[in-house]
């Protein structure tokens, strides 16, 4: 789905896998506070797993607020890349993120700042095979104190990850060139604790 998403009312659950947040443009009227190009919550419980955020436009893209309830905001395996909003968040204070590429970076472990590659005028925003984003992600990884899990297909019903032995990319479209993984296998070699000695 390509869409913006606001919620303003109290405490929502809500989860976000393998979609499409573009191309969206935030227009104030009337002096209303929302200046967020793509998303803009003000309480609730949220989860971003292997989407892709991009050229959305307005103050920021992510408006990331707390001033109607408890938040908890964990995103993982995303693309978060929107170089016409003048901030990708307001705020990072509050969101718990791994496995992530965001333009500004983003607080956590293997979070990346790096242009994307995104191939050019495409509407789902594949990945270049120069992407930085390819075989970075990870299958399953703690974020926030929750196990977060990839899921096994990608936004266009396909396999996550391609290769099946490789890892999955960051964003909602896998590319079809992961980036093969070697399997290291350490042997244990016990040292014997008994002998036994025979006559020729």
């Amino acid at each position: 789905a390509i869409i913006a998403f606001m919620y303003q009312d109290r405490s929502p659950i809500v989860r976000f896998k393998n979609n499409i947040i573009a191309d969206n443009t935030v227009v104030a009227r009337f002096g209303t506070a929302i200046t967020s190009g793509a998303v803009h919550v003000n309480s609730g419980d949220y989860t971003f797993v292997n989407n892709t955020i991009t050229g959305n436009s307005g103050r920021y893209a992510m408006r990331v607020e707390s001033n109607r309830g408890m938040l908890s905001y964990k995103m993982f395996n995303n693309i978060i890349w929107n170089p016409s909003a003048g901030e990708e968040f307001n705020s990072t204070v509050s969101i718990a993120a791994s496995y992530n590429c965001a333009r500004g970076g983003l607080p956590g472990p293997e979070n990346i700042d790096t242009d994307p590659l995104f191939a050019a005028n495409d509407s789902l925003y594949h990945l270049t095979s120069l992407s930085p984003c390819i075989s970075v992600g990870s299958i399953r990884a703690p974020v926030g104190g929750i196990m977060l899990n990839a899921p096994s297909l990608d936004f266009l019903r396909m396999n996550r990850p391609r290769p099946i032995n490789s890892l999955p990319d960051f964003g909602a479209v896998e590319h079809d060139s992961g980036k093969v993984t070697a399997v290291k296998e350490t042997i244990t070699q016990k040292n014997p604790t008994s002998f036994r000695l025979e006559q020729n």
